[in-house]
Formats: C-alpha cells, sequence, structure tokens
C-alpha cells in the first residue's frame, strides 16, 4: 500500500467501502471520506459554501452511473442538514422580516391612521432589530430554527411597544410639541 497524504486517504475510503447487491446489481454504494479541512473554517457561510461546493462535484459523476432514472448519487453527512437548515433559515428569515416591517407599517397606518406615526414605529421596530442582530453578533449565534423564532418575538414585542407609545402620543392632548401625557 502506498504512503504518502492524499492517497493515504484514498485507500482508506477505499477500505470503508459498502456494497450492498440484489441480483448482481448495486443497489447501494457508500463509502467514508474525511473532511478534516471543514472543521478548520470559523464561519457558517463557508461550511455552507464548501457543502454546495461537494454537492456539485457529486452531481457531475452521476452520469457516469448507468441506472437509468433510478440511480443516484449525492453527499451525505451529519452536518450537511444543519447546513441546509441554516441556508434556507438565513434567507426565509430576511425575508420574513421585511415582509413583517411592512405589515407593521400598513397595520399602524390603518390603526393609528397618521402616516409620520407609522414611519416610526417602522422605524423603531427596525433598530430594535438591528440592535438584537448587534448582540447576537457578538454573542457568537448562528442563525438557526431557535435564533428565528427569539427574533420573531423580538419583532412582536417591539412593535407592540412602539405601536402602544405612538398611539398614545396620538391620543394626548396638548400640541405638537408639548404633550399632556
Amino acid at each position: 500500500m502506498p504512503s504518502g497524504g492524499a492517497r493515504d486517504q484514498g485507500h482508506v475510503a477505499a477500505l470503508q467501502a459498502q456494497f450492498v447487491s440484489w441480483n448482481s446489481s448495486i443497489y447501494c454504494m457508500f463509502f467514508l471520506m474525511p473532511l478534516s479541512l471543514l472543521c478548520s473554517y470559523k464561519d457558517t457561510a463557508e461550511h455552507i459554501d464548501k457543502m454546495n461546493e461537494m454537492y456539485d462535484f457529486v452531481e457531475g459523476y452521476e452520469s457516469k452511473f448507468d441506472g437509468g432514472d433510478s440511480s443516484q448519487v449525492f453527499p451525505m453527512s451529519d452536518r450537511y442538514f444543519d447546513y441546509i437548515t441554516m441556508e434556507i433559515i438565513t434567507t426565509e428569515l430576511v425575508r420574513n422580516i421585511l415582509l413583517a416591517l411592512a405589515c407593521v407599517f400598513l397595520a399602524t397606518l390603518f390603526l393609528i391612521a397618521d402616516i409620520l406615526a407609522s414611519i416610526i414605529v417602522v422605524v423603531s421596530v427596525f433598530l430594535a432589530l438591528i440592535d438584537l442582530g448587534g448582540f447576537m453578533y457578538f454573542w457568537g449565534l448562528s442563525i438557526d430554527t431557535i435564533v428565528s423564532i427569539l427574533v420573531t418575538i423580538a419583532l412582536g414585542l417591539s412593535v407592540d411597544y412602539s405601536a402602544h407609545v405612538a398611539h398614545a402620543f396620538m391620543v394626548a392632548t396638548g400640541t405638537r410639541y408639548g404633550k399632556d401625557c
């Protein structure tokens, strides 16, 4: 057996290959491939990029198997489920926050009936989310299902508080520059 770097890893993978066959045709084949380099990435985005590169690399080999429509070649890892979830949740969280801010603006405009108060409510909710994002960064949190739920709850709580303050200002007596609260 040759020795040295990648060749050793290839032989290790060849020794760990598993074949499951029925009626002299391969039904399932897998082998373990060490991804020790994956542990050196510090950013989740790098993990997701490398996972997508692995999917693209393996997809190129799917045409080399003559199994018709039933043949599938795909990479599999325990960590890939987490990375796929993070990739999807990140884009959906940003989209949902933007949609929620638009809904907050329309709801406060309808209920408070003042465009300036509605803009102030949306701006204060947005600034609360920016503040929350800054704390998440300094705490080292990455976006996952729990964090996205908590961000959504924080958005709802900040809307409630901001809308009540704006409504109290609108119904208070006095001038714009001096209200009796």
